[in-house]
This record gives structure tokens, C-alpha cells and sequence, in this order.
């Protein structure tokens, strides 16, 4: 009996893991440490399939955050979802949002967000106890709602090239970081500069269609395209701020050139790279000497042992 029980306590433990690896999901706590009353606000959940089968993977949620909560598809902000299909052995990322209520306190909230598969199926016999089993993963949310607004925003600022040929678009990409605990819908002052002077300003509205960058979220927009026409070959600066209320939040500038005929691109040539050729090239050109002085002995002591 004794020993019955050991093996099946031992049998136990090792079943667990294969239940509980079944759907993964990080579980660190999610944590928004300023949510602004009536704010949204974005995190991403990874979840994992590690059950060797396609599963229907179910969302749920608990806790005082349980009403703020819904789950997106990436690609799909519009249609809260609660399940997902997910292929074995496969990876999802579920954007999660959390909207606060205009009416909430200040104040500490703490709520959770699961990935569960469901195991089994109920009986059909009503005589017999309906047995359903849900294995699910949870993850905490802490959030600290106040009235207090705060602005933060990161760019990625990504130009297409450095060097544009003239007449030809200068191309711009930007992705933004949104670290506020507000959403933000910035604007772009984009200015060039050549030396002391301004030759070229102008201010691009956020894109209509766009929605709003929410709080802790990322965004790209679409590419800007900068006219060079009439500007003269040469080095110029481009200085961009990004602004909110008609507010400058962040700046940043990058340089670049306007060049005739053919784009070197990013090797361009210059002294520095002369100076670190030149004597590679010399190297390269000694030991293509060494090699050939060393066939040409062995070649000549051949000769020379065949006369003899």
C-alpha cells in the first residue's frame, strides 16, 4: 500500500509539468505605475502551445482590472476577441488594453490576465458528476490609477538613405514609442538647414486615418517624403520636432547629403577610408609576392635537379 502510494505521488509530480507547460504565457507582472483616469493603455501577451496539437487557447480575466480589460489580435484594434486559435508548437502575440474609467479613484488596482486550454468534456449523462477541467496561466496587473497627466515619447527616426540624389525625395520613417499615460497624436516640424540657414520648414499633421499612439503602445507612420528639388548639392541638417498641444515634447536631427549622378550610399569614400586601404592593399599585394617568389624557387630547384 505504502508503496502504491509512493509510485503514484511520483507519477503525479511527473504529470504536472506536462499540464502546466501545455499553454504558456510570460508571467511577470504587468505594472502601470500612472494610469490617467479614462486612459487606455497597452501591453502584449506572448503566449506559447507547447501541447503537441492545435489548441483553441481561452482569455480570461479577474480581479478589480477584470472590467477595464480586453484582448486584440495585433492586427486588429477594432474586435475585442476571448479565443484564439493556436497551432502546436506555435508562439501569439495578444495585444491586451486596459481602459480606466473616468470615474475611478486614485488609487492601487490589481487585477489578472489568463491563457488557459480547457481538458476534457463534460458528461453526457446527467445522472453522472459533469467533470470539466481548465488549465490556465495567470498573469498579475498592477495598476496605479492618478490625475496627474505625464508625457513621454520615444522616436525611432529611420531615414531610407543618407545620401539623395538630387530632385529626389529625402524618405522618412518614424515609429513611435508612446511612454505618456495619455494617448498621443504628434505632430512632425521638420526642418532643413544648410550652415546658419533655414531652406526648408514645414509642419505634417498626424495621419488622418491613424489611430492614436495609446499609451505604452508602439506606432509606425507612413514614411514622409521630402522634397530636395532646388536645393544645391552640399551637407545639410535635418531637425524634427515632435509636438503635442503645439508643444515641442522631443526633438532630434540626423545629417545627410545631396549628391549629382550616382549615390555612393552608406560607404562612402573619404580620407579616413583612403588612409585605412592604402595600407591593407600593401599587404595584400606583399604576400601575393612572397607566394609567388616561393613557386618560383620551387620551380627553378625542379629544373635544376632534373639536368643533373
Amino acid at each position: 500500500m505504502k508503496r502504491t502510494l509512493i509510485f503514484g505521488v511520483i507519477g503525479l509530480f511527473l504529470a504536472l509539468p506536462m499540464i502546466v507547460l501545455a499553454i504558456g504565457q510570460t508571467t511577470n507582472p504587468i505594472i502601470i505605475d500612472n494610469a490617467l483616469r479614462g486612459g487606455e493603455f497597452q501591453e502584449t501577451l506572448i503566449i506559447i502551445n507547447n501541447d503537441g496539437e492545435n489548441v483553441e487557447v481561452k482569455l480570461s480575466v479577474e480581479g478589480q482590472t477584470a472590467s477595464w480589460t480586453k484582448f486584440y489580435l495585433p492586427g486588429d484594434l477594432k474586435n475585442p476577441i476571448e479565443s484564439f486559435s493556436l497551432e502546436k508548437d506555435g508562439q501569439a502575440n495578444i495585444v491586451v488594453v486596459f481602459s480606466v474609467p473616468q470615474d475611478t479613484a486614485n488609487g492601487d488596482y490589481i487585477g489578472f490576465v489568463g491563457a488557459g486550454k480547457k481538458v476534457g468534456t463534460p458528461s453526457e449523462n446527467k445522472n453522472e458528476s459533469s467533470v470539466s477541467v481548465e488549465q490556465k496561466i495567470n498573469r498579475e496587473v498592477k495598476i496605479k490609477v492618478t490625475d496627474k497627466e505625464t508625457i513621454k515619447l520615444l522616436v525611432s527616426v529611420i531615414p531610407e538613405t543618407f545620401d539623395v540624389k538630387s530632385g529626389e525625395n529625402l524618405s522618412v520613417r518614424f515609429i513611435y514609442d508612446n511612454q505618456s499615460n495619455v494617448a498621443l497624436k504628434p505632430q512632425i516640424q521638420f526642418r532643413i538647414r544648410k550652415a546658419d540657414q533655414t531652406v526648408y520648414n514645414a509642419i505634417f499633421p498626424y495621419p488622418d486615418g491613424d489611430d492614436p499612439v495609446r499609451s505604452l503602445a508602439q506606432h509606425e507612420i507612413s514614411a514622409l517624403k521630402i522634397p530636395t528639388t532646388g536645393l544645391a548639392d552640399g551637407k545639410y541638417l535635418a531637425e524634427i520636432e515632435f509636438l503635442h498641444n503645439g508643444q515641442a515634447i522631443l526633438s532630434q536631427n540626423f545629417k545627410f547629403s545631396i549628391v549629382s549622378g550616382s549615390v555612393l550610399g552608406a560607404y562612402d569614400i573619404n580620407l579616413t577610408n583612403y588612409w585605412v586601404s592604402v595600407p591593407l592593399g600593401l599587404v595584400i599585394v606583399a604576400i601575393l609576392v612572397v607566394i609567388f617568389l616561393i613557386i618560383g624557387h620551387k620551380r627553378k630547384n625542379k629544373i635544376g635537379g632534373q639536368a643533373v
